[in-house]
C-alpha cells in the first residue's frame, strides 16, 4: 500500500488546487477596466499639463506615450479604424480566455474526479487482494478444497501400487497357468531347486513373453469397475458388493492354481504329500491377500484421486483472481500517469494562453494612428506645451531638455531610426 500512498501524495487534491489557483491568478483579465481616453484640444491640453508639471521634461515624456498609446487623443480626431481594431483584438481575448477557463475546467475534474475515482478502485482491488489471501489461508483446511498435499500423497502410493500389481499378476497368472514345472524340475539340478521352488514371484513370467502379460488388464478393469461403481446411485452398495465377490473369487482361483502348481513342484521332489487341502498352504493365503487387498486400495486410492481433482483448486483460482486484479491495477495506475501528463501539458497549455493574452493586451494599447496622424498630435500638443515654455524666465535648460526629449520621440517612433537625430527640427 505503500506505493498507493505515494500516489495519493502526488495527486492529493490540495497542492494541486493551490497550483490551480496560482495558475488562475496568473491569468491577466482582458476585461479588466482600461486606462480612461481623454479628447481634447491637444494645443490647450499640451499648455495645461506643461503648467501642471512646470514643463518638466520626464513629464513630458510619460505624455508623449500616452499619446502614442491612444490615451490622449485629439478632440477633432476620428477614432473608428482603432476601436475596430481594439475590437478585434479584443474578440481575440475572449476566444483565449475561453480556451483557458476550459483548461482549468479540465485540470479541476482531473484532480477532483478523476484521479481520486481511480485511486478509489486502485485501493478497492488492493483490499479484494488482500482479502483473497486470507480466504486461502482461513480454508486451507476445508474437506471441500483441494489440498494438493494429499493429492500428491495419493499419487505416491498409487505409482508404486500399480506398478506392483501388474508385475504380481503377470507372475502370478504364469506360475499358475503357464508355468512347465516338470521341464523346470528337470533343468533345474541342486543349484536350482530355490528358484523352481518360488511359488509367486517366478523369473521366467517376466523373460517369456505370452498372454499372462496382459492377464493383469482384467483385474485393473475390475477395479476401475470398482471405482465407478462407489459412485452415488440407487443399487450403490448391491453393485459394490458384487463387484468385491467377483474379484474375490477370482482371486481366489488364482490363487488356487499357484498353490496348485507349487505342490506339484514339491511332490515331484518329493518334499510333500500328495493328499493335501490348498485351503491349509500359506501359499494361497498370500496370493489371494496380495492380489485382492492390494486391487481393491488401488481401486480406493483412484477414487479418492478423481475425488481431489473434482474438489475446487482455491490456490489455482486465487491465483487466477489475483492475476486478474494485478492487471486492471496495473491498467488504472497507467492511466493515472497519463493524467498526470495530460495536467502537465494543461498548466503549459494555460501559461501559453496567458502569455498570448499578454501579448495581445500590449499591441492593444499600442493602437495609434498612422504615422502622420501622430506626428501632427504630438507637434499640437507641443506647440501647447511650448506656449508655456517661452512665458519662463531663464527656460533655455528646460527647453533644451524638452527638446532632446521630442527628438528621441520622433528617432523610435516617427522616423524609426532612419533619419539621424540632428535632422529632426523640434
Amino acid at each position: 500500500m505503500e506505493f498507493f500512498d505515494t500516489l495519493k501524495s502526488k495527486f492529493s487534491s490540495t497542492p494541486k488546487d493551490n497550483h490551480l489557483q496560482e495558475v488562475q491568478n496568473d491569468l491577466p483579465n482582458f476585461t479588466e477596466t482600461k486606462k480612461q481616453v481623454v479628447k481634447v484640444n491637444l494645443r490647450d491640453y499640451g499648455f495645461k499639463k506643461a503648467g501642471h508639471h512646470e514643463a518638466d521634461a520626464k513629464a513630458l515624456e510619460n505624455l508623449f506615450n500616452q499619446i502614442l498609446n491612444g490615451y490622449i487623443i485629439d478632440e477633432n480626431a476620428n477614432e473608428e479604424r482603432q476601436l475596430k481594431e481594439k475590437q478585434r483584438i479584443d474578440a481575440q481575448i475572449g476566444a483565449i480566455d475561453q480556451q483557458a477557463q476550459n483548461l482549468q475546467m479540465e485540470i479541476r475534474k482531473i484532480n477532483e474526479t478523476d484521479i481520486p475515482k481511480i485511486q478509489n478502485t486502485i485501493d478497492f482491488l488492493d483490499d479484494e487482494v488482500h482479502n483473497i489471501k486470507l480466504e486461502v489461508i482461513n480454508h486451507a483446511q476445508n474437506p471441500n478444497h483441494l489440498n494438493k498435499f494429499t493429492l500428491n500423497l495419493y499419487w505416491l502410493v498409487f505409482i508404486p501400487a500399480t506398478i506392483f500389481l501388474y508385475l504380481f499378476y503377470v507372475s502370478a497368472v504364469y506360475s499358475g497357468f503357464f508355468r512347465d514345472v516338470i521341464n523346470e524340475v528337470q533343468q533345474a539340478g541342486a543349484n536350482g531347486i530355490a528358484s523352481v521352488l518360488a511359488a509367486i514371484f517366478a523369473k521366467k513370467a517376466f523373460t517369456e513373453f505370452n498372454l499372462h502379460w496382459f492377464a493383469p488388464i482384467i483385474f485393473f478393469v475390475f477395479g476401475i469397475v470398482l471405482h465407478v461403481a462407489y459412485e452415488p446411485s440407487k443399487w450403490r452398495f448391491v453393485k459394490m458388493l458384487g463387484i468385491l465377490l467377483f474379484v474375490l473369487l477370482a482371486d481366489a482361483l488364482l490363487a488356487y492354481f499357484v498353490e496348485n502348481k507349487s505342490h506339484e513342484v514339491k511332490i515331484m521332489m518329493g518334499l510333500d504329500e500328495p493328499n493335501y487341502h490348498f485351503y491349509t498352504s500359506a501359499v494361497f493365503y498370500i496370493v489371494l491377500v496380495m492380489g485382492y487387498c492390494t486391487c481393491l486400495g488401488w481401486s480406493v486410492i483412484l477414487h479418492q484421486i478423481k475425488e481431489e481433482y473434482g474438489k475446487k483448486d482455491v490456490e489455482k483460482i486465487a491465483k487466477m483472481e489475483i492475476e486478474i486484479r494485478k492487471e486492471k491495477r496495473l491498467a488504472l495506475v497507467n492511466q493515472v500517469q497519463d493524467l498526470k501528463a495530460l495536467l502537465i501539458t494543461h498548466e503549459g497549455g494555460i501559461n501559453k494562453l496567458k502569455k498570448e493574452i499578454e501579448h495581445l493586451n500590449k499591441l492593444r494599447e499600442q493602437i495609434t494612428l498612422s504615422i502622420s496622424d501622430l506626428e501632427q498630435r504630438i507637434t499640437n500638443f507641443y506647440d501647447g506645451w511650448l506656449i508655456y515654455l517661452n512665458k519662463l524666465n531663464d527656460s533655455t535648460g528646460l527647453k533644451n531638455e524638452c527638446d532632446a526629449i521630442l527628438r528621441k520621440f520622433y528617432q523610435q517612433h516617427i522616423y524609426k531610426k532612419n533619419t539621424p537625430l540632428n535632422e529632426v527640427n523640434a
